[in-house]
């Protein structure tokens, strides 16, 4: 079953301390005080420009091989990690999140008037914010999968890891026919910019363990330390987080 609801059911609205952090002014010093005021002055607009949606579709896990996973229709996924990720579930959800051309446009708009900084700022702001839809949108799955005695595993998109941003032509085939607000560029990439495709699976509790399978993390597997994408090396995911947006 693949959704798009007619209104955002979820905020988008992202943490101030992780925009700084993709300005690179999230150190022990802090960001200079007249970048806190350039920020807070752009917070509005920055907001007024998001149009988060979310697209799902769930599909069944045919197989788990070595060197990636097959789900739905035989379509084939090419990870090792993503497959090892998915070893226990029994279903597997697929989305697509995205902010909407708000951002870019008013980015391009920006950067033509010359306002180069602004438009960084709201890059970076725009950037957090498609990762606090998604992040939202998976807790909140996670939490009604709780509910059913499941778990979820951490969340993979492709060109990460192991998955070449390839498969992004067969991701988005599984959801068939269905009138996406996101399209592929020829190298793969997705338009709007500030959009996420992935997918995570939903594995049941085994007999005589309680609860569901720890969750697979690369990261922990990773000898670079300095990725920007890099995921705390815990065993399970977090504990489902409330949904409503953080303001600044």
């Amino acid at each position: 079953m693949t959704s798009e609801p007619e209104e955002p059911v979820l905020s988008a609205e992202p943490d101030r301390t992780e925009v700084l952090r993709l300005l690179g002014m999230h150190r022990r010093r802090g960001a200079p005080g007249e970048v806190l005021r350039r920020l807070d002055e752009l917070w509005g607009e920055g907001v007024s420009s998001l149009r988060p949606r979310v697209w799902e579709v769930e599909v069944p896990i045919r197989e788990v091989g070595r060197t990636g996973v097959t789900v739905g229709d035989g379509v084939f996924l090419r990870s090792r990690r993503l497959a090892r990720a998915l070893g226990e579930a029994v279903r597997a959800r697929v989305f697509v999140v995205t902010v909407g051309h708000g951002p870019d446009r008013l980015i391009q708009r920006w950067t033509t008037q010359g306002r180069v900084a602004d438009a960084f700022f709201l890059d970076a702001f725009a950037s957090a914010a498609v990762e606090s839809l998604v992040e939202r949108y998976y807790r909140s799955t996670a939490e009604l999968a709780a509910g059913q005695g499941l778990g979820v595993t951490l969340r993979f998109s492709p060109g990460y890891c192991d998955w070449p941003v390839q498969d992004q032509r067969s991701l988005f085939s599984l959801f068939r026919d269905e009138d996406l607000g996101v399209s592929l560029t020829e190298s793969c990439f997705m338009t709007p910019r500030k959009s996420v495709s992935g997918v995570f699976g939903l594995a049941p509790a085994q007999p005589g363990r309680v609860g569901p399978p720890p969750a697979y993390n690369p990261c922990a597997d990773c000898g670079k330390h300095d990725c920007t994408a890099r995921r705390a090396a815990t065993a399970t995911p977090d504990p489902p987080a409330p949904l409503e947006g953080a303001g600044p």
